[in-house]
C-alpha cells in the first residue's frame, strides 16, 4: 500500500500563562493575564495591579513602569517623544502600583507609535508579529527570547503551578559569549545559550541519519529504530520530513513533516504525516488519531526542536551541564498541540556539533543520535 500525505495545521500557541487567545476585534485588545505571576521572588496580583501584565497574539507583555524597571535591573528614560530602556544592573526595592480591583477579561490597546530604544539600539515595530503596545500610557513589551533574555538579561520560567516566574540577578551581564569559553585543559568551563541555538539552527537545515530510542518509563519497554531526516526546498517552501523504521510513532505510519511557507525554517510550520493506506478516508482517520496521541505529539516535537527567529519564545527554561569537550542543554519549550503543551529536551553539543537529541512529553522518551 502507498503512504498518503495528509497535512493538518497546528495552532503553535506560545502561551506564557494559562489562558485561552486573545479576541481579536477591529480594534486592538490584549487579555489581563490571570495566572500566577512572580517578579524576584515577589507575588503579583495581576487583577488588582494598576498595570497588569497582559496577553496579546498568545504571549505575555510586561508593563515597563518606572518602578518595575528599576525592580528588574533596567533603567528607563522618557524625552521628546522618545523611550530608552537600558540594562543598568542595578535593582530597587519594590515598589507596589495598585489601580482597580478584580480586574479581568480584554482591555483596549495600540500598537506603539513612538521611538523606542533598548541599549541603544532602534526597535523596528512595524512589521513584528509581537509588536511594542501601549496600555494605560505605559509601554508593554513582549516577553520574547530578544527582549527578556538577550536585551535585559532575565530569567523567566512558566509552569501550571508557579505560573510565570522572573528572576533578573543576571541583568548586570551586559553580553554573553557566542562560543564556548575553553580553558587551558581545553575542557570547556563555560557557554551560553546562543551555542545550541546556533547549532541546532544549522543541525535543522540538513539532513540526518539517526539511532533511535522509544522509552516508556512506565512500562518498562523500549523500542529500538532508525531514523532520517530530510530537508527539501521547492517553490519557496521548506519541507522537513522525519522516517523511521520501524516507525514507532504510528502502527501503520511512514512519516511526519514539518512544512514551511515563508521560505526559510523561522516561522511555525503545519505538521503532517504520512500513513500506509490508498483510501484517503482511512488516512484522514488514521492521521487524526495519530495527532491526538501522546506519540505523535512526540514525534511533532521533535521536528519543533529547532529555535530560530521568533521560535526562540517557545523555550520557557534553560540549563547547561559540562563534561569536558561535551555541552548538554536541558530546554523547556512550550508547544501545544491538543491536550498536550510543552516538552523537555536534552541536545548534547560537541565542537559546537549536535550528535544527540532527547525529547521527553508527559510519558514517553525518544533518544536520537546522530549517525551522520
Amino acid at each position: 500500500m502507498k503512504p498518503r500525505k495528509i497535512l493538518c495545521i497546528l495552532f503553535c500557541c506560545l502561551l506564557l500563562v494559562g489562558l485561552s487567545p486573545t479576541v481579536r476585534a477591529a480594534n486592538m485588545t490584549a487579555q489581563i493575564a490571570t495566572g500566577p505571576t512572580t517578579l524576584n521572588s515577589v507575588k503579583i496580583d495581576n487583577s488588582t495591579a494598576k498595570y497588569p501584565m497582559l496577553v496579546f497574539n498568545d504571549i505575555t507583555y510586561f508593563p515597563m513602569t518606572y518602578h518595575l524597571c528599576r525592580f528588574l535591573g533596567l533603567t528607563s528614560n522618557w524625552e521628546s517623544q522618545k523611550l530608552s530602556i537600558a540594562k543598568s544592573g542595578e535593582r530597587n526595592p519594590y515598589v507596589a502600583e495598585i489601580g482597580s480591583g478584580n480586574r479581568r477579561g480584554n482591555v483596549p490597546v495600540s500598537r506603539v507609535n513612538y521611538q523606542v530604544y533598548v541599549n541603544g539600539t532602534l526597535v523596528d515595530n512595524k512589521n513584528s508579529k509581537w509588536p511594542l503596545l501601549s496600555y494605560n500610557n505605559i509601554t508593554y513589551f513582549p516577553l520574547t527570547w530578544e527582549f527578556a533574555v538577550e536585551a535585559f538579561g532575565w530569567d523567566y520560567t512558566w509552569d501550571v503551578a508557579n505560573g510565570l516566574v522572573i528572576n533578573s540577578s543576571n541583568a548586570e551581564s551586559v553580553s554573553s559569549p557566542t562560543e564556548p569559553v575553553v580553558g587551558n585543559t581545553g575542557q570547556i568551563e563555560s557557554a551560553d545559550i546562543s551555542t545550541v541555538l546556533a547549532a541546532l539552527d544549522k543541525f535543522y537545515g540538513q539532513g540526518h541519519t539517526y539511532n533511535g530510542t522509544l522509552s516508556d518509563p512506565q512500562t518498562g519497554i523500549s523500542k529500538n529504530f532508525t531514523a532520517i531526516s530530510e530537508v527539501n526546498q521547492s517553490g519557496g517552501h521548506f519541507l522537513v520530513t522525519l522516517t523511521a523504521e520501524p516507525f514507532v510513532f504510528l502502527e501503520n505510519g511512514y512519516s511526519v513533516d514539518a512544512l514551511y511557507f515563508d521560505g526559510d525554517l523561522t516561522g511555525n510550520p503545519q505538521f503532517g504525516s504520512s500513513v500506509k493506506t490508498e483510501e484517503r478516508e482511512q488516512a484522514e482517520t488514521v492521521f487524526s488519531s495519530f495527532e491526538k496521541s501522546e506519540l505523535g505529539y512526540l514525534a511533532q516535537c521533535f521536528l519543533d526542536c529547532q529555535f530560530s527567529g521568533e521560535r526562540t519564545a517557545k523555550i520557557l527554561s534553560s540549563n547547561s551541564s559540562i563534561q569536558g569537550s561535551t555541552i548538554v542543554w536541558n530546554l523547556q519549550v512550550l508547544f501545544e498541540s491538543e491536550n498536550f503543551h510543552q516538552y523537555n529536551a536534552a541536545v548534547t553539543i560537541e565542537d559546537n556539533l549536535v550528535k544527540a537529541i532527547q525529547i521527553t512529553s508527559d510519558h514517553y522518551t525518544v533518544s536520537m543520535q546522530v549517525v551522520s
